[in-house]
C-alpha cells in the first residue's frame, strides 16, 4: 500500500523553479532559468548593465530564437557590440545554437538585490582563547560548557570586528 502525504523537504531552488518556469514560459522564456541565471550565462561585465527580457522562437521551433535585452540607453551602444559575445554565452548555456539574434532594447533596469558580502573570519587571540577557558573550566564538561565557551568565543569576535 502506498503512503501518501508528506514526502519530506524540498529545495527552494526547485520549487521556485517549478513556480516561475510557467510564468516566465508565458512571458516568452523558454526556460525561466535564463532571467534566474543571468549574471550566471554571461559576465558581471554585461549583466551589471543589461537584462533579459524575453525569448521568441519561431513557430513550432527551439532554434533560431531572438533574445530580447533591455539595456541602460548609456551602455546600449557597447552592449551592441558586444552581442556575439552574449549569442556565445546563452547559446553555451543553452547546449545548442537556440538564440541567432539579439535585440536590444533602451530602458532602466530592474533594480536587482544587492549581493550578500561574507565578512572574513576573525580568529581570537590566544589572551582571549585563554579568557574563555579560564571562565568555563570550573564547570562540568557537558553542554552548558561547550554553549557558554561558544558564547565567548562569540563576544570576543564580535569586540574584535
Amino acid at each position: 500500500m502506498k503512503r501518501h502525504g508528506y514526502t519530506g523537504l524540498k529545495p527552494l531552488a526547485r520549487l521556485v523553479s517549478d513556480i516561475a518556469t510557467p510564468i516566465f514560459t508565458r512571458a516568452g522564456f523558454a526556460k525561466a532559468s535564463i532571467v534566474l541565471d543571468w549574471d550566471k550565462i554571461v559576465s558581471p561585465a554585461f549583466s551589471q548593465f543589461c537584462q533579459a527580457i524575453k525569448v521568441t522562437f519561431p513557430s513550432h521551433q527551439k532554434s533560431q530564437g531572438v533574445l530580447h535585452v533591455r539595456a541602460t540607453s548609456a551602455m546600449s551602444l557597447a552592449i551592441s557590440y558586444q552581442t556575439p559575445q552574449i549569442l556565445d554565452c546563452v547559446n553555451r548555456y543553452y547546449g545548442y545554437q537556440a538564440i541567432a539574434k539579439v535585440t536590444i532594447h533602451q530602458g532602466p533596469l530592474v533594480a536587482r538585490p544587492a549581493p550578500i558580502v561574507q565578512r572574513p573570519e576573525v580568529v581570537l587571540d590566544p589572551n582571549q582563547q585563554t579568557a574563555v577557558e579560564t571562565i568555563v573550566e570550573t564547570l562540568p564538561p557537558g553542554e552548558l560548557r561547550e554553549a557558554l565557551q561558544s558564547l565567548g568565543v562569540s563576544v570576543y569576535k564580535k569586540e574584535s570586528a
